[in-house]
């Protein structure tokens, strides 16, 4: 019998697990106790230094996670971004609308970024050249688009003041904006023409708006309203078009996560992708092949739904995922997660504030954890090996009926284990940030989320076969697709329990609660190791 595998031995094959924590503390360190950076850089000089010198083990780790912690919080200090505009104080403003305004009741809010500022009451004030990302709110009177040069007078207003939701200030931190803008109709100056000089990120950015608006035009031209906005949505990543009144029924269905292109879509195209390409597997080096495919069509999707933060966050851990099945080897996913997490914490530390960054690893790993052990624990396996062997004793047609069953059963069951795996990990973090909790989406995921995958699938078909000779019938079976998807979401929303709103708690409570969860998480997992040898034992004496 060989010795069973302690838990500590089995991080040792998950590089990635132990080189994140050390840095999400980094930067969480540093918002709370800011240093100068160059005396973290200084540290960090030395404490590398003392990974190359020492050569003992336990000294050379613990000199590798100080400097993890180093690198960290001095990443933190140099890319948090500060505001450089006079808060709450009225400033004659040059800015740069840098994406599409959405309407929002009688404003239109877009990214912007300030070029120049100077002094609204001071005439004798020189213009300041800056360069800093804001949240611009203009008047509908005065309409937008990306790219114009604006000018007006407005009043700043730094994100974190009184009032203001901790999460939401956090989030857009995360996004680079350092606070707001509203201008009026009065206080418009008008526009100082069109930015022609654009860097190449910014040409792949306009390119891949444009095709995104291409993509809406089409499904315009032949589908309803509210199928339309819907379909722009899930196809597309435009939610311009939708209603408030529609935004409310997904949400209150709890379901609004299918409105945002996200993991959940990427999701979907990498299984959908993984499946029909699994032939290639067979020739000579079809893995890579595969592989290579997988990831191109997954950035191409990105680029065609606008290339957002979140899409291209999901199609990095989605693009890493597929590296880890590639080279096979065990525990590969949750190394690929936070390989994931880390690179992109690296790359910007604040995204570790993003509610979306956290919602979609925290769901994946609680779904990595959780969902074998919920299906070992509600005996979906033994009941699947039951009808299984039920099937090999039983001929006729009644022997595919039961293997009808089982497919329809194990799919019901790991659709709804899937989903209760992923509340786990993000209910607290839900209820923290948007005060409701649903109840339903347990219950609707295992018909909305095929539902979703037809619609994704028959839409992309739709778009590639514009202008070909094939008929009406793809744009049809669309329609009724959209049509089915909004009467579940309305008929969800209509329950009196569908979801539950309650009272926001502070962050606190919410560290407590994760903390918990993470003490559950290691106390099953001990449980599981320390019956290990029991179990090796009996094997061995039988």
């Amino acid at each position: 019998m060989q010795p069973a595998r302690r838990f500590p031995d089995e991080l040792e094959r998950l590089p990635f697990v132990r080189a994140f924590p050390p840095l999400a503390v980094g930067i969480l360190w540093a918002v709370r106790f800011p240093l100068p950076p160059w005396t973290l850089l200084w540290l960090l000089a030395g404490s590398m230094g003392a990974v190359l010198l020492f050569h003992g083990y336990k000294a050379r780790q613990g000199f590798l996670l100080l400097s993890l912690f180093l690198l960290g919080a001095a990443s933190t200090i140099i890319r948090t971004p500060e505001p450089s505009l006079p808060g709450n104080e009225r400033i004659a403003v040059v800015c740069e609308v840098t994406d599409t305004p959405l309407i929002r009741d009688r404003w239109q809010q877009a990214p912007a970024r300030i070029i120049a500022f100077r002094k609204a009451g001071d005439s004798s004030s020189v213009w300041q050249p800056v360069a800093e990302r804001i949240l611009l709110h203009v008047d509908t009177a005065r309409p937008i688009l990306t790219g114009d040069l604006v000018g007006a007078f407005t009043y700043f207003h730094p994100f974190g003041q009184p009032g203001q939701a901790e999460s939401y200030e956090q989030t857009m931190r995360s996004r680079g904006f350092t606070g707001k803008a509203y201008v009026t109709a009065r206080q418009w100056r008008g526009t100082a023409g069109r930015k022609t000089d654009y860097t190449i990120s910014e040409k792949i950015m306009r390119l891949s708006r444009r095709i995104q608006k291409a993509i809406g035009k089409t499904l315009t031209e032949t589908l309803e309203e509210q199928e339309r906005s819907v379909a722009a949505a899930l196809l597309a990543g435009d939610k311009t078009l939708l209603t408030a009144d529609m935004r409310d029924t997904y949400s209150k269905a709890g379901i609004s996560h299918i409105l945002a292109i996200s993991g959940l879509h990427l999701g979907i195209l990498f299984l959908l992708l993984n499946g029909l390409l699994t032939p290639l597997v067979f020739l000579r080096r079809g893995r890579e092949i595969r592989s290579g495919l997988i990831v191109s069509i997954l950035w191409a999707y990105a680029f065609i739904t606008g290339l957002s933060p979140s899409v291209m966050r999901a199609a990095f851990m989605f693009s890493v995922m597929q590296f880890s099945l590639h080279t096979l080897q065990r525990y590969s996913s949750y190394n690929a997660l936070f390989a994931s997490a880390f690179i992109l914490t690296l790359i910007n530390p604040l995204v570790l504030w993003d509610i979306s960054f956290r919602l979609s690893h925290l769901a994946l790993l609680s779904i990595l954890f959780f969902h074998p052990r919920l299906r070992r624990w509600s005996g979906t396996g033994r009941a699947a090996r039951w009808l299984h062997r039920k099937e090999k004793r039983t001929e006729g047609f009644l022997r595919y009926g039961i293997r009808g069953g089982r497919w329809i059963f194990l799919f019901t069951a790991d659709t709804i284990l899937i989903g209760m795996a992923a509340q786990i990990g993000v209910t607290p973090l839900i209820a923290h940030a948007f005060g409701r909790i649903p109840l339903l989406n347990l219950l609707v995921n295992p018909v909305i989320l095929p539902l979703v995958t037809l619609v994704m699938g028959t839409g992309l078909f739709y778009l590639l076969t514009v202008g070909l000779p094939v008929g009406t019938w793809p744009g049809t079976v669309l329609s009724g697709l959209l049509n089915i998807q909004n009467a579940i979401a309305e008929k969800t929303a209509a329950f009196p329990l569908a979801s539950i709103e309650i009272a926001p708690f502070p962050k606190e409570v919410l560290s407590l609660i994760y903390f918990l969860l993470t003490a559950s998480v290691f106390f099953i997992k001990f449980a599981e190791i320390r019956r290990r040898p029991k179990t090796e034992t009996n094997v061995q004496k039988r």
